[in-house]
């Protein structure tokens, strides 16, 4: 059973619904839900999508489409584009100085300050010896002061699903195991989707004249397998 709760109050959504995400960072949702006494959804309010007690989506609700009253007797089903947790910070506004702190000590007084207000728990803050002499943000958004301070070092920051913060450096990431199987979906089929009938792989020498080894043409995926064995780690950006 899927259930929409907006503001805390449960809504019945419909069975289909979409989530988008890029490399394990959930970025928006699509979902419709049923209004039957409770408050029309508004741009803005706090939404999570849970199944079968399994949160799958945290975050803010874009502005709802409205349904087309055909007769008193129409449910009432709203349409809802979503951004993931991390529009939850736009709604801070920043204004500090810090000098002579690591990366770290910023973003964990930040956290402190700002983001466990939102009732939001702490997951893993890196351990960044970066030093930063001068750091000041005026009237800045904490999204835009955390991007800032996150591409100072490569890093990246999220609020997740379960309503953790995190704030990791790239040799962190958490890495996913050698074989892949449909556990990580979020339903129970795989799709194979076929945009172009032909394939190939071109290589290209620039400066040099040399003689490539053999290739030869493999079969990568056939529409049915469900396990994948892959030559080198993957690392899942959250």
């Amino acid at each position: 059973m899927i259930v929409a709760k907006i503001n805390g109050m449960e809504y019945d959504a419909e069975t289909e619904f979409s989530i988008k995400e890029k490399t394990g960072n959930k970025t928006s949702s699509s979902i419709r839900v049923r209004v039957d006494g409770q408050p029309t959804p508004k741009a803005g309010d706090i939404i999570e999508i849970i199944a079968d007690g399994t949160r799958l989506f945290y975050g803010v609700c874009g502005i709802p489409k409205s349904p087309k009253y055909t007769s008193i007797y129409q449910p009432r089903i709203y349409e809802i584009e979503c951004e993931n947790a991390n529009a939850i910070l736009s709604n801070r506004v920043v204004n500090m100085a810090a000098q002579n702190q690591t990366i770290t000590q910023i973003v964990s007084g930040l956290y402190a300050e700002y983001i466990a207000a939102e009732g939001i728990a702490l997951g893993e803050i890196s351990d960044i010896p970066v030093v930063m002499q001068y750091y000041t943000a005026s009237d800045m958004t904490l999204r835009d002061v955390l991007d800032e301070l996150a591409s100072q070092v490569s890093a990246i920051w999220q609020v997740t699903s379960d309503k953790r913060f995190i704030f990791l450096v790239r040799d962190e990431f958490p890495l996913f195991p050698d074989t892949i199987t449909s556990d990580y979906l979020l339903g129970a089929e795989l799709q194979h989707k076929t945009t172009d009938y032909t394939m190939r792989t071109v290589q290209i020498i620039s400066g040099a004249t040399d003689t490539t080894d053999p290739q030869t043409e493999t079969l990568t995926y056939d529409g049915e397998q469900k396990v994948f064995t892959v030559t080198f780690p993957i690392k899942n950006k959250p």
